[in-house]
């Protein structure tokens, strides 16, 4: 069953709610995860901001009140992860972390806002991908991995699969389509619990 973010911020109110946090992990454990990255850090630094992150919204969310005239839950997210960063790369400059645990290429004109924004619009298209999966034929779904995620010609995912390149392209626009359908179910609801 499709549960919204909105009422999962609801569910994992209760921190004994397994499924909830498992759901809730899922979808921000990887946009915690790339932006990290994005920022420079190694991938076992990202992992270490994900375990540092977590702990703070499991303690948060016990007492989340979900109130849009206070601002956007993505905006908080942001700025969690933004303190956790910062927090981490200043100890790392204090000498609390070993040099060889860092990989960092941080641009200083690097935009923020624009990196955190493509990290939550990549990681929004993989959940609702995922979601897609789920739902759809495992034909269907070869097909579209083949063509649009490995980037094989049409030809080619005919070839491989027996089917006519016409199926293809009828295969990879129905998944897209569904794909584009709950991104924008997501963004209107993203919209309406933070205008």
């Amino acid at each position: 069953m499709y549960t919204t973010r909105h009422s999962l911020m609801e569910r994992i109110r209760n921190r004994y709610d397994q499924v909830a946090w498992q759901e809730f992990f899922d979808f921000y454990g990887p946009l915690i995860y790339r932006y990290g990255r994005q920022r420079g850090l190694g991938h076992d630094d990202a992992e270490e901001i994900i375990g540092r992150c977590f702990e703070n919204l499991n303690e948060a969310m016990g007492h989340f009140e979900y109130d849009p005239q206070r601002g956007k839950f993505k905006s908080w997210l942001k700025k969690l992860v933004n303190n956790k960063i910062n927090d981490f790369l200043a100890q790392r400059r204090e000498g609390r972390f070993s040099e060889s645990r860092l990989e960092l290429q941080i641009d200083p004109r690097q935009d923020l806002e624009q990196l955190w924004e493509q990290s939550w619009r990549q990681e929004l298209l993989n959940y609702c991908t995922a979601l897609v999966r789920r739902e759809i034929p495992e034909a269907q779904y070869q097909v579209f991995q083949l063509n649009v995620l490995e980037g094989c010609s049409a030809e080619r995912v005919a070839e491989l699969l027996s089917i006519s390149c016409e199926q293809v392209y009828r295969q990879k626009y129905k998944v897209l389509q569904k794909i584009r359908e709950k991104m924008q179910n997501l963004l209107d609801e993203e919209s309406r619990h933070d205008a």
